[in-house]
């Protein structure tokens, strides 16, 4: 009767949760990067034609909402969301309070990042 060593048991079992890992974050980039080519918005490093991804949401307003959240803004122009709170509250950018959340009109956004060019 054979044993099989605990080490190698140990070893095949780390082997098939790293690839079970990799299978999962795989399939979780193939679904955001589905959403994002649904909504029309493909993702593009930071660093490369930021500019023009930001000029094609905000030009497209048949899917852009009228009102951005704050997280949603720090997500466009890759900032904190504690930056896009201290925009608002210096009045640097232009935000209603709905109750007590936030919202920034897209036309708000639009002349903020006109200003600081």
């Amino acid at each position: 009767m054979a044993v099989a060593c605990p080490l190698e048991t140990r070893e095949t079992r780390k082997a098939a949760d790293a690839h079970w890992i990799n299978e999962r974050v795989n399939a979780i980039r193939d679904r955001n990067r589905a959403l994002l080519s649904n909504r029309g918005l493909e993702r593009t490093p930071t660093s490369l034609n930021s500019s023009r991804r930001i000029n094609t949401i905000m030009n497209n307003t048949q899917t852009t909402p009228t009102y951005y959240t704050p997280i949603e803004v720090a997500d466009l122009l890759h900032l904190k969301r504690r930056t896009i709170y201290s925009f608002v509250r210096n009045k640097k950018l232009l935000a209603v309070k709905i109750g007590n959340r936030v919202r920034i009109h897209r036309d708000a956004l639009a002349d903020f990042l006109d200003a600081n060019k």
